[in-house]
């Protein structure tokens, strides 16, 4: 919910930022993401169509659930 929040704060999902930010790397020609449902599929390659590199503020905020979900990964290998 957290990094939601953060993707909200900026009018992006979560899986737009993510999707945006590995693509906006150099010599990157292709992202694959995990997707369940033809909705997801048509979301992922919305972002893609007319395909722009995060903003400052868009990238900030993929920083910050980087961030979020790093946490939360240090959490469940502490209690195994």
């Amino acid at each position: 919910y957290e990094a939601k929040a953060v993707a909200d704060s900026v009018g992006k999902s979560p899986a737009e930022l993510a999707i945006r930010f590995a693509a906006g790397f150099d010599n990157v020609k292709m992202v694959l993401s995990g997707m369940s449902t033809i909705g997801q599929v048509k979301e992922n390659v919305s972002f893609m169509e007319d395909f722009h590199p995060l903003s400052s503020e868009e990238f900030a905020a993929a920083d910050k659930i980087k961030k979020i979900i790093q946490k939360i990964i240090r959490y469940f290998m502490s209690i195994n």
